[in-house]
């Protein structure tokens, strides 16, 4: 690997489930099959409130059957534990924070590992493979030559990829597919019970989920938490993520209009329509 081809990803934050429940209980509390899900491969996941909506949005990393990374985008790492602690009940695990485990992602694939995949290495630090998903793979535990100003880059390829930020402040508002989960495989509606998925389930089947996400393309300087408009002044949809500069940013914004291809006019010109890149998957 070239030196400075990693950038570091100061706002990604780690938490650890260890135990030997700790397979059964993430089964039991977040939106995807972790019954499923592989030592050394790791999946979208995440952890819904009671009313179906999004609070979390993680990597779920399988290191061993009693040992799981959950890898966040957003610094909320002291949320999500607290949360998981809040249901932990007499269940066998340790839910911990580790502010010690750096992150760093690299815009290039890594050779021989399988799609979604992890591997140890001899220091101990692990290389996440991010394919087919992206062409691109993270780092962690270790401290390559970095540089930091690339990480506006990498959240704005995420985005670009289909995979939104869960931001505090707009956690709890959003069932899933408003955020098109279903596109990245985020969770599942054929697993159990947990959190939420009563009602994730009956507005899937049902048809109810009338807001979709758009990812759009332009000069704008939209964030998190306002609101898309057409230039009359009428709401196209909710900011919910967005990254990059300003003459070049990308946006995702969740909205019930259906925004035709290849572009939007708004109240900040004219905006590129962008298809994610994600892959859909099976939920």
């Amino acid at each position: 690997m070239s030196e400075g081809s990693f950038v570091r990803l100061a706002s990604a934050q780690i938490v650890a489930v260890q135990g030997p429940e700790a397979r059964s209980f993430l089964q039991s509390q977040t939106m995807h099959d972790v019954a499923a899900l592989k030592p050394g491969a790791w999946q979208w996941n995440g952890l819904l409130n009671t009313k179906g909506r999004v609070l979390f949005l993680f990597r779920l990393v399988c290191l061993a059957d009693d040992e799981f990374l959950l890898i966040q985008s957003v610094p909320r790492a002291a949320a999500l534990a607290a949360h998981l602690t809040t249901y932990r009940f007499r269940a066998r695990v340790s839910i911990s924070t580790r502010p010690e485990l750096s992150v760093h992602g690299a815009f290039e694939p890594l050779p021989l590992l399988d799609a979604a995949s992890v591997r140890r290495e001899e220091d101990g630090s692990l290389r996440i493979s991010l394919a087919p998903w992206r062409a691109a793979h993270l780092l962690i535990g270790a401290e390559p030559p970095s540089r930091a100003e690339g990480e506006e880059g990498w959240w704005r390829e995420e985005i670009l990829s289909g995979a939104v930020r869960v931001h505090e402040a707009l956690a709890g508002q959003y069932l899933p597919p408003m955020l098109g989960l279903q596109r990245i495989g985020a969770f599942s509606l054929r697993k159990g019970c947990y959190p939420g998925q009563e009602i994730l389930a009956r507005s899937h089947y049902l048809g109810e989920v009338k807001r979709h996400l758009a990812i759009l393309r332009g000069s704008t300087r939209l964030a998190p938490g306002q609101r898309l408009q057409d230039r009359e002044g009428r709401t196209i949809g909710d900011v919910v993520d967005a990254a990059g500069p300003a003459h070049d940013r990308v946006i995702a914004c969740v909205t019930s209009l259906e925004l035709a291809m290849p572009s939007v006019p708004t109240a900040e010109g004219i905006l590129l329509v962008h298809e994610p890149r994600g892959s859909v998957s099976e939920h």
